[in-house]
């Protein structure tokens, strides 16, 4: 769906109906300076074609990093053994522009996401 934000961006997210109004982002949007994200539930106005973005109705429970990666790194099978993990813990990732990398976990397990992140980035 085509929503515009606050900050005058209008892009394309996927989300999934809520109710009438409000939406469940399945991923995070990347142009825009908001702060929502995968798994929030956002309010929008409908405007003919575009959804404007009212409100975070309800933030997404999981906790979320970011990061750039080299390539080396990217194709590394310990970096996909932590995208592994992130979803064995009940998260999510989302992959953009090839090297940016968003990490959406439980905050319960934030401490092993980034130690497992530490060790990955001390041996690349």
């Amino acid at each position: 769906m085509r929503i515009l934000f606050d900050d005058g961006v209008c892009e394309d997210v996927e989300a999934e109906p809520v109710d009438a109004i409000r939406y469940r982002l399945l991923w995070s949007p990347l142009s825009s300076s908001t702060n929502a994200k995968l798994g929030d539930v956002v309010e929008l106005s409908p405007e003919g074609e575009i959804w404007r973005f009212v409100r975070i109705a309800e933030a997404s429970p999981l906790e979320t990093m970011q990061m750039v990666l080299s390539r080396e790194l990217a194709e590394s099978s310990a970096f996909h053994d932590l995208l592994n993990f992130v979803r064995d813990i009940g998260g999510e990732w989302e992959k953009a522009f090839g090297g940016i990398v968003f990490l959406h976990f439980p905050p319960a397990s934030g401490d092993e996401v980034r130690a497992r992140l530490d060790r990955l980035e001390s041996v690349s």
